[in-house]
């Protein structure tokens, strides 16, 4: 009869053996696939937002042939005005790319209001007192949208055209939450109609700090406790870039334009790890120049001496952890420069480059999407 009992431990461990090991395979393959599905897409998104062929200072010259356009885009007189043309360009630029010195003053958080408007469901109001108001009001709790959602939109519009082309996008992500921010009432009343304000909800903010400001002021005044993970879009127009729209089009498609290849990224995110991912990361030292001295007044160390990273043009999804981390710095207190179309040296641009250091300062990256998904299939 021992034969038996041995046969049957002998089958218990081998079925035991397939339980537990089948489950990681299973796992692995998975993840593999996944990260594989979601390198494709964006590679397919990027080889659309590829420019297509050269930049001719003629432009006839891309339906002449190769000989004859060459020999008119490169004879002196064509260099002569390129170079004309150069020189007019850096004149008209370089005053917008002059690095600021830090004002070093400080609002109180009192100086900044909340109020609900009374006619919209879910329509808020920020606003900012002088910085040599006294007044003390008291701020409304945090707001906390009763969806129970655990992924979050943020939303800074400022063209209406690139925010209805984001609202389309957005009608499929019906489990996330959405907070919009925008100076611009048009935009928000398109926002509130569309959206189910168990989900939703808008700030009007001053315009002021572009896609920054509100955005920190977002986070000073929503729960976060709630959310596992985020992305950060708005509506980016970079005329002085060649490819500026396109740039805004590949962004937009990478992070919102699936709601599948989204979740997909979410899942390689630890959410308890304070992290950001883009398209595309810059060293901290890119326009070092233009961003010294805000950069020099914002980071503990000198910034020279950091090697970290950032995403340029502050485009991105993360974890809800760095959020929340970033709500604890209260950066929104600090004085913004009024909008004059400054391209580089403003206290936007240093906290452009902030963030990448917030992340991994506070024990998280700052890194790019094909970064993730190489760890992943790892």
């Amino acid at each position: 009869m021992a034969a038996p009992e041995f046969i049957d431990f002998e089958w218990t461990a081998i079925l035991l053996s397939i339980v537990t090991i089948l489950p990681v395979h299973f796992l692995a393959w998975t993840t593999t696939s996944m990260s594989s599905d979601l390198r494709q897409y964006i590679q397919a998104i990027r080889q659309r937002a590829e420019t297509t062929g050269r930049q001719w200072y003629w432009e006839k010259n891309a339906d002449r042939s190769k000989p004859l356009a060459y020999a008119l885009e490169y004879n002196p007189i064509t260099l002569l005005l390129k170079t004309r043309r150069y020189i007019k360009r850096w004149r008209m630029l370089a005053p917008l790319m002059v690095s600021n010195q830090p004002t070093e003053i400080l609002r109180r958080q009192e100086d900044f209001h909340l109020v609900r408007d009374r006619d919209q469901a879910n329509s808020l109001r920020i606003e900012i007192a002088p910085a040599t108001d006294r007044s003390s009001t008291t701020i409304e709790s945090p707001v906390k949208l009763p969806s129970g959602n655990r992924k979050l939109v943020i939303l800074h519009a400022f063209y209406e055209n690139e925010a209805d082309a984001i609202f389309e996008k957005l009608d499929r992500f019906t489990d996330y939450d959405l907070l919009l921010s925008t100076p611009i009432p048009a935009i928000r009343d398109l926002f509130l109609q569309r959206f189910d304000p168990s989900r939703a909800a808008c700030f009007l903010v001053p315009n002021a700090g572009r896609d920054v400001l509100p955005f920190l002021l977002l986070l000073a005044f929503v729960d976060l406790s709630g959310y596992r993970h985020f992305v950060k879009i708005h509506t980016k127009r970079s005329s002085h870039l060649l490819n500026g729209g396109k740039w805004f089009s590949m962004n937009a498609e990478i992070l919102i334009g699936d709601p599948a290849m989204t979740d997909r990224i979410f899942d390689l995110i630890d959410p308890n790890i304070p992290s950001i991912y883009g398209v595309e990361c810059r060293p901290l030292h890119d326009h070092f120049k233009s961003n010294r001295h805000w950069l020099g007044f914002l980071m503990p160390n000198p910034p020279r001496q950091w090697q970290g990273c950032f995403i340029p043009g502050t485009m991105f999804a993360g974890s809800a952890a760095f959020l929340r981390r970033l709500a604890d710095l209260k950066l929104h207190l600090h004085e913004f420069e009024k909008e004059n179309g400054q391209l580089d040296g403003c206290l936007i641009h240093a906290l452009e480059r902030y963030l990448g250091f917030a992340a991994q300062n506070s024990g998280g990256e700052c890194a790019t999407f094909d970064a993730l998904l190489s760890r992943a299939a790892q």
